[in-house]
């Protein structure tokens, strides 16, 4: 029975990573802060993170400095990744889209999703297209799809002063249907396995 459940676990995983490496991202932004529907937030920075997210060593602050802005509008805590520097913030779970508020716009800030490639500058943000500039005055929400991927971490980083942003959510992640049929199948091997065993005592 062990056996049956590990191999139909593995069959699982394998549909589940195979339709995840065909998955595009796509970025979008918004101006303002706005949470996309069916999204939760899992850092404001004024309250712990949400269950099963981690981010060490991350720099808030309160209010704007001379290495880092307060994003326009928010009157609440934010994080600051200052120049040379970067946060990772860690899912148990996983997610399949994320978004976050930020300000100032520059070309040296960055991200990575997974610890993969560095998205720089106006690629960072999608569309609509932002001078990166550096102007205080504009904030946006940026919003990236995985489609239908699953992450588990985005660190964020900046090559010069500084990321400034605030409000990340995250769209859970949700098993795809084959990944599901593959689940019920393994179920209902072991559940055979298993009648087969008490008709054999009986």
């Amino acid at each position: 029975m062990k056996t049956l459940l590990t191999a139909a676990a593995l069959v699982a995983l394998a549909t589940a990573a195979a339709g995840s490496a065909n998955a595009a991202v796509t970025i979008t932004n918004t101006l303002g802060d706005t949470t996309p529907l069916g999204y939760t937030l899992v850092a404001t920075f004024d309250a712990p993170l949400a269950p099963g997210y981690s981010m060490p060593g991350a720099d808030i602050r309160s209010v704007s400095s001379g290495d880092a802005a307060q994003p326009p509008g928010d009157t609440t805590k934010f994080l600051a990744v200052t120049g040379g520097h970067s946060v990772t913030l860690s899912s148990v779970q996983g997610f399949t889209a994320f978004s976050f508020y930020m300000g100032s716009p520059d070309s040296y800030n960055w991200l990575q999703i997974d610890g993969g490639p560095k998205i720089y500058g106006t690629a960072l943000y999608g569309t609509p297209t932002h001078a990166a500039d550096g102007d205080q005055g504009v904030g946006f929400t940026v919003n990236y799809n995985l489609g239908g991927a699953t992450a588990h971490s985005i660190t964020f980083g900046s090559d010069s002063n500084s990321f400034e942003l605030d409000n990340i959510a995250t769209k859970g992640a949700v098993p795809e249907p084959a990944t599901w049929a593959m689940m019920i199948a393994g179920f209902g091997l072991a559940g055979a396995t298993l009648r087969q065993r008490r008709r054999a005592f009986a």
